[in-house]
């Protein structure tokens, strides 16, 4: 402990109140092993309500549209957009290069700003992206104009540039994150699944969308992708600096679920995660006696 914390810097208070904190967590995840089936149990820890943030975050990465970009941008291309087949081809080769070099946002900025900043900046940049992409096919597809082909284009791109940024692996960490440590293992299985799950559901409906509706499939595309953020400013803790032990207490310690996420705003805006431990424990008795 003295070693990790660094010569000079440790003192017996502050390993002290690491340890209790420790102590503390393990005392609460008890002897017995966990599965599956406590994460549906009413307990302390909200397992649940973790259960929720997981595949939340996983649903937002799919159903916001990426994968069907991904899947049929030479359809889109070509039929949307009515290119001929080597440009279309060729524009899609781009979006999905883009989407590569794209991604290098994430990991300049996913432990410098935190994982939900980015996660709303991304949905409201898809649905932006999503919104204007419908007019600039309907458009094409009504009063088709060379403009209008240029602007969906570029909205294709944009679009790209803002997905990479939240949810081309944050959604990841951001399940493995919340997980208390026995069941890590099972929350980051939860959110990949539902991950995966959701992409075959693109896979499907996608081809179905572009004869059926039209321009209109991204207007779904742009109204979840605006109610994802919606959902995660008010639903989703941030969860940038936190230590495994302090996860736990930042669901266990407001007494309702939905506390957790101004608890963790108000952990932020009084500089509690840039303090000792000591003085963190002391700042956080603080906040929950004025919550109470």
């Amino acid at each position: 402990m003295v070693a990790l914390a660094g010569a000079g810097q440790a003192d017996h208070e502050v390993i002290s109140a690491e340890i209790q904190t420790i102590s503390r967590a393990l005392q609460e995840a008890g002897s017995s092993e966990r599965g599956f089936v406590d994460l549906f149990k009413d307990n302390r820890q909200r397992l649940f309500y973790r259960f929720c943030l997981a595949i939340g975050v996983n649903f937002g990465a799919q159903m916001t549209g990426a994968n069907a970009i991904s899947y049929y941008g030479t359809t889109i291309f070509r039929s949307s957009l009515g290119l001929p087949a080597q440009k279309a081809s060729l524009l899609n080769a781009g979006v999905l290069t883009w989407k590569i070099v794209a991604a290098i946002s994430a990991y300049v900025t996913v432990d410098r700003f935190g994982r939900k900043p980015l996660f709303i900046i991304a949905s409201m940049g898809m649905s932006v992206s999503m919104a204007s992409l419908a007019v600039s096919v309907w458009v094409v597809q009504n009063h088709y104009t060379y403009a209008a082909s240029v602007a969906a284009t570029f909205f294709l791109f944009f679009y790209m540039t803002f997905f990479p940024l939240g949810f081309l692996g944050a959604n990841f960490l951001y399940s493995t994150e919340i997980a208390p440590q026995d069941l890590r293992m099972h929350l980051s299985a939860i959110g990949t699944a539902t991950h995966w799950l959701f992409n075959f559901v693109i896979a499907e409906i996608t081809p179905i969308a572009f004869v059926t509706i039209k321009y209109r499939y991204y207007i779904v595309y742009a109204v979840i992708a605006a109610s994802v953020a919606i959902l995660i400013f008010f639903f989703f803790p941030e969860t940038r600096g936190l230590s495994l032990e302090e996860m736990n207490n930042l669901f266990q310690d407001p007494k309702h679920w939905w506390q957790v996420t101004n608890y963790s705003n108000a952990l932020r805006k009084c500089g509690v995660l840039e303090l000792e431990t000591s003085e963190k424990m002391e700042a956080v008795r603080h906040i929950e006696e004025a919550d109470n």
